[in-house]
Order: C-alpha cells, then sequence, then structure tokens
C-alpha cells in the first residue's frame, strides 16, 4: 500500500480519459478515522497514470484541490493501491470527495459524513430547537442506545432507542421550555448528558 499524507492525480499513459475511470479502480471508499477521513483506491493492472489530483468539496458542486500524488501511478504488471488522509475535513458536514486523472478522468464521489463532538461526547442541533432538531453521537459498534428525555424537575417524559448514531427530537412531544437529555448504553461507562430548549413560536 502506497501511502501520501497530503498528495493528488493527472491522468496519461493507458487510461482512456473519455471513459469511465470506474472501470479502471477495483474500489474507492472514504473512511473516518478518529477525525480525519482516509481515502483508499485501487488502480488494476494494466493501467497507468502521470499524477492523480484529489478535491473535497461540501456541496457536490465546487470543489477545491486538497491533495495530489505526483508521477508515474498504476502498473502494467499488478494492481497498485494508494491512500490519501484528509487530516482537515469539514466538521458537521457531509464531504465529498473525487479523484482527477490527469486532465481527462475523473471518479465518481466517494462522501462521508463528519461529525465533531464537544466534550460530552454528542452533537446537538439546532439549539434551540423550533420545530426539529437532532442528537448525534458516536455509535461504530451499532450498540443499543437510549434516550431519556427530563423536566427541569428530574421527570421523565419521554423515553426511545435506536442501534443507530442518532436520535430525532419533534416539538410534538414536548411543550416549550428547557430539558435535560441522557444516553445511555452498555458500551459506554458513564450516561451523556445534556440540555437543550425547546422554542416557542
Amino acid at each position: 500500500m502506497k501511502s501520501f499524507p497530503v498528495v493528488l492525480l493527472f491522468c496519461l499513459i493507458s487510461f482512456h480519459c473519455n471513459a469511465q475511470i470506474e472501470e479502471y479502480l477495483n474500489f474507492y471508499t472514504a473512511t473516518e478515522n478518529e477525525g480525519t477521513v482516509l481515502l483508499s483506491w485501487q488502480i488494476q493492472a494494466g493501467n497507468t497514470c502521470n499524477g492523480i489530483q484529489i478535491a473535497r468539496s461540501t456541496d457536490n458542486m465546487q470543489y477545491t484541490q486538497i491533495g495530489e500524488i505526483f508521477g508515474i501511478c498504476g502498473s502494467i504488471d499488478k494492481p497498485e493501491s494508494y491512500s490519501f488522509t484528509d487530516a482537515n475535513p469539514i466538521p458537521n458536514a457531509t464531504n465529498f470527495y473525487r479523484l482527477q486523472f490527469g486532465g481527462g478522468g475523473v471518479t465518481a464521489v466517494a462522501q462521508i459524513d463528519i461529525y465533531q463532538f464537544n466534550s460530552s461526547g454528542f452533537l446537538l442541533y439546532p439549539n434551540p430547537v423550533y420545530t426539529e432538531g437532532i442528537i448525534r453521537f458516536n455509535n461504530k459498534e451499532s450498540a443499543l442506545f437510549i434516550l431519556r428525555i427530563y423536566d427541569m424537575q428530574g421527570k421523565e417524559i419521554y423515553t426511545s432507542q435506536t442501534q443507530g448514531n442518532y436520535f430525532n427530537l419533534s416539538n410534538q412531544h414536548f411543550q416549550a421550555g428547557p430539558y435535560k437529555f441522557s444516553l445511555t448504553s452498555e458500551g459506554i461507562s458513564r450516561p451523556i448528558v445534556g440540555t437543550f430548549i425547546f422554542a416557542d413560536f
């Protein structure tokens, strides 16, 4: 595996730049790793290029180059694997990535959601909540999480559970005012706790 921490791409020798680049890649993936994004791809045997450009977007329309791999890439004889680490993805947004091989071939988009949790381990937005909100948290193992919401006197007024990594909040369940919540799971040593406000119109 050839790894390039901050680099990009261009198409040249035996890529057919007007064809679908995916025909020449065995895989192309984006994964989150401790707040960074790891892009991984493999060029099929028999295809080479002269550099690769990596670009990022948060709207899948306007892309900014964030790295470059210079020189000849790929191999006539065997598949060649590459990786690129985006050390500074845009937090609390969907990050879109594409690879450009030379002046012609562009891959399909790989995308990943990046969330920046606070010191308590969650992200809640918007806050105050007007009609709908969302509580996000880390749950890579798909453990069962239970959400409990309390009024300010400590009375439990709502509960829900998920094996995902978020809970939706809706003002259909609440009157205007402040609330406390806790997230519990067998996989965490202590509850994740926080507060939010349902705003009045």
